[in-house]
């Protein structure tokens, strides 16, 4: 029991309404091991730091607690939460979600010792949106994710899932996973440049020559809420950030492999903003250049790809 089997880490900012919920999910985990808390809280104007050090004082020894002097944003804090945390496997949790089940992480955990070839499991998560009035929150009418009420209604996820099912934008919740954690001290430095999406980044890394486990059940929430990292950024930024992203994998070893996934995930991102009302806000130049780069993937996904089917025919006729 003196071994650290998970590391549970925390990244929070301004999540004085979620972050006690949040806590109380976690030491509400039945398990037969040992687990840590490492939260790191990015400068928060509000109450968080204070709540953050009741839960410490009635934890002692159970929460190692980071207060970052200067806002560092996310990425340099989920680094430095890798860095100090000494689990044989990890989880990552924004200050506004909460899990719904006790024995979500003993679940997990018990799969991925027992099924080596998984590099990580995770599960579906209710979407809760909220407005906010002062210090108060009411939940919504409407959610902001449309109509959707779980993850599940709007990605595509089955029990084995594959680098070409994430690369296509199927968004895993992040409170949702438990990855084993990386041998390499310096991983984080591949995901260098990423300031949106950095979770996406992180699981496509991780997922290479592997695979992930999908649970079909509901064992975390999302809180969609006006102060959420992504809310703050317009779509077309936030599409442009994710196209960046991805053409940067296109210089990994494994991506170059599956390539034609690469460009069809990336035409569907330039086709996502052109259809999208808020392009007219942009000048021609700025539209012309969204519409060239969807032309130019697009052709590369078809080329490619008819380039693979050959190359099968001519194997399977071959043979």
């Amino acid at each position: 029991m003196d071994e650290i089997i998970l590391s549970i880490c925390i990244a929070t900012h301004n999540h004085e309404n979620f972050i006690g919920d949040l806590l109380i999910s976690v030491f509400d985990q039945e398990v037969s091991f040992k687990f840590e808390v490492n939260i790191c809280d990015d400068l928060s104007t509000d109450n968080t730091p204070q709540i953050l050090m009741k839960f410490s004082e009635k934890n002692p020894g159970n929460i190692h607690l980071i207060l970052n002097e200067e806002n560092e944003g996310i990425f340099k804090v989920a680094k430095k939460l890798f860095g100090t945390s000494k689990g044989k496997y990890l989880c990552f949790l924004d200050g506004d979600d909460r899990w719904t089940y006790s024995k979500k992480i003993q679940t997990q955990i018990d799969f991925l010792e027992s099924n080596l070839e998984y590099a990580a499991s995770f599960h579906d998560a209710e979407i809760i949106s909220t407005t906010h009035t002062g210090s108060t929150y009411e939940q919504a009418k409407v959610q902001t994710h449309s109509i959707f009420k779980y993850f599940s209604q709007f990605n595509q996820y089955r029990p084995d899932f594959f680098p070409w099912d994430l690369i296509m934008r199927n968004i895993i919740p992040t409170a949702s996973v438990i990855i084993r954690k990386p041998s390499d001290p310096l991983f984080f430095d591949k995901l260098a440049g990423t300031t949106l999406s950095l979770s996406w980044i992180m699981e496509l890394h991780l997922i290479k020559r592997s695979k992930f486990r999908y649970f079909n059940e509901v064992w975390s929430v999302y809180n969609d809420h006006p102060g959420g990292v992504s809310k703050k950024v317009e779509l077309i930024p936030f599409k442009m950030s994710n196209i960046e992203n991805m053409k940067r994998l296109l210089n990994d070893d494994y991506y170059r492999y599956i390539r034609k996934d690469v460009y069809y995930a990336i035409s569907a991102e330039y086709r996502f903003a052109l259809f999208n009302p808020v392009i007219k806000t942009y000048n021609k130049k700025f539209f012309l250049k969204m519409l060239f780069g969807f032309i130019k993937y697009s052709f590369l996904r078809v080329y490619s790809e008819s380039r693979y089917f050959y190359r099968d025919y001519m194997n399977k006729t071959n043979n």
